[in-house]
C-alpha cells in the first residue's frame, strides 16, 4: 500500500495506533490495517478493532491517502459500505452519500473510457489465441445420455420450465379468443391501404401502436382503415 505523505494519513494512523491501545467492551467491527484488497492479510498485526463510526472514516480517509487503483478498490469499498442493506451501524448523511456516489461514479466511467482504448497487441491476440483454441474439443457433456427420468439433476431442470404446447391448454380454456389470436399472426391485414403480411409485421413497422389496440381497431366497425384482407 503506497500512501501519499498527507494530513488524511496521519490522521488514519492515529485512529489505528489509538484503537491499539484500548480495550475494546462494547460492540466493535474488525479493520484491515492494509486492506485484503491492496494485499493485506489476517494476521493479528493487521487487524484492530474499531468502532463503527471509526471503521466507516478511516475507509473515507484510505480513499483521501491512496492513488491510482489502490484509490479505485477503495472507493468501491466505501461505496459498497455506504449502500449495504444490513449495516446499520453507521449510515452516511445525505451531502456525504453524495459525494461519495459522484467519486465512485467518476472513477468508473474513466475505468470505463479506459478499457474502451485498450487493445491488445497482435502478440498478445495471438497468445490468447492459442490458449483457448479447441479449449473443449473432445469433452463429452455431463448430461450426455441422460434425460429426466434417469437422472435427478436433469430432472431438476425440467421442473419449472414451461412446456412447448401451452398454446393448446389456452385454446381449450378460450378457444375462440385462441382461434382469432392464432390467425392474426399470419393473417394479412390491411392498414390505410397498405398491406401487411401480418398484423405483428404492420405493429413492427407502424411503431406507433400497441398489438392489442391494432387489433381492436380490425375487429372494430369504428376503424375502416383497419381490416383484415
Amino acid at each position: 500500500m503506497n500512501t501519499l505523505q498527507n494530513k488524511y494519513t496521519t490522521w488514519y494512523f492515529n485512529i489505528i495506533n489509538r484503537a491499539k491501545k484500548r480495550h475494546m467492551e462494547s460492540y466493535a467491527e474488525k479493520h484491515h490495517i492494509i486492506p485484503k484488497s491492496l494485499g493485506g492479510n489476517d494476521s493479528s498485526y493487521n487487524l484492530v478493532k474499531l468502532t463503527p463510526r471509526e471503521h466507516y472514516i478511516c475507509h473515507m480517509l484510505l480513499v483521501r491517502m491512496l492513488t491510482g487503483k489502490q484509490r479505485g478498490k477503495m472507493l468501491q469499498a466505501i461505496w459498497f459500505m455506504s449502500n449495504k442493506k444490513s449495516t446499520t451501524k453507521h449510515i452516511p448523511n445525505s451531502r456525504l452519500y453524495e459525494q461519495i456516489r459522484n467519486e465512485y461514479i467518476s472513477y468508473r466511467k474513466t475505468q470505463s473510457s479506459h478499457m474502451k482504448d485498450k487493445k491488445h497487441t497482435e502478440e498478445t491476440k495471438k497468445l490468447i489465441g492459442e490458449r483457448t483454441k479447441n479449449t473443449h474439443k473432445g469433452q463429452i457433456a455431463w448430461n450426455a445420455g441422460l434425460t429426466k427420468n434417469s437422472d435427478d439433476r436433469v430432472a431438476q431442470m425440467y421442473i419449472n420450465r414451461k412446456p412447448h404446447d401451452t398454446w393448446k391448454e389456452n385454446f381449450r380454456k378460450t378457444p375462440e379468443r385462441e382461434s382469432k389470436r392464432l390467425k392474426s399472426i399470419v393473417k394479412p391485414v390491411v392498414i390505410n391501404e397498405v398491406e401487411y403480411f401480418s398484423a405483428k409485421e404492420a405493429c413492427k413497422i407502424l411503431d406507433n401502436i400497441k398489438y392489442t389496440t391494432l387489433i381492436k381497431r380490425i375487429e372494430s366497425n369504428n376503424f375502416p382503415n383497419y381490416r383484415w384482407k
